[in-house]
């Protein structure tokens, strides 16, 4: 960055109360001592300089607030592909896959599946807290919806979840 850039921000940010040192590799701000308008009674006056601190420090906050919105953790969210229809069976019916689609996610982020009005028997197979389950349709006809409940670790004031669900229609077999 050229010097007159890094002075001219320091003009616009009123900091003028502060030295800026042109070291080897850059440029340092020295708050140790005042330049030269501060130790020759200059027209600079205690209520400017009270202004040019409150400046300073909004900018400072201004910066921070904006790092921590870049920053925050975002909700996860997700998107299930499954089938919408399925076949029935005294036995269960055929064994049907659904997965999840997810962004946003951490390291130990947990998967909770649940069936919604479920009028054809239907039931999970396998062990649920992954990604994917597979699903017996049921012994009758109707339908079923697949809940999935999508949980970011976190303290428990600030956790982040999604909900996504999938409506199956289960048919007689043809």
């Amino acid at each position: 960055m050229k010097k007159s850039t890094l002075l001219n921000f320091f003009e616009f940010s009123e900091m003028k109360d502060y030295v800026l040192i042109e070291k080897e590799n850059g440029f340092k701000m020295d708050f140790s001592r005042p330049n030269s308008a501060m130790t020759n009674n200059s027209s600079i006056n205690e209520r400017s300089v009270r202004k040019s601190r409150v400046t300073s420090l909004l900018l400072i906050l201004l910066l921070f607030l904006f790092t921590n919105f870049l920053f925050a953790q975002q909700p996860p969210a997700c998107n299930l592909q499954g089938p919408l229809k399925a076949t029935f069976s005294q036995s269960g019916g055929q064994t049907i896959t659904f997965s999840s689609e997810t962004v946003n996610t951490v390291p130990g982020t947990n998967y909770y599946w649940t069936l919604k009005s479920n009028t054809s028997n239907a039931k999970f197979i396998g062990k649920n807290g992954q990604s994917t389950i597979k699903v017996a349709p049921g012994t009758r006809g109707g339908a079923f919806t697949v809940q999935l409940k999508v949980i970011n670790p976190g303290p428990k004031s600030n956790i982040k979840f999604c909900l996504c669900t999938q409506s199956v229609t289960v048919i007689a077999p043809i």
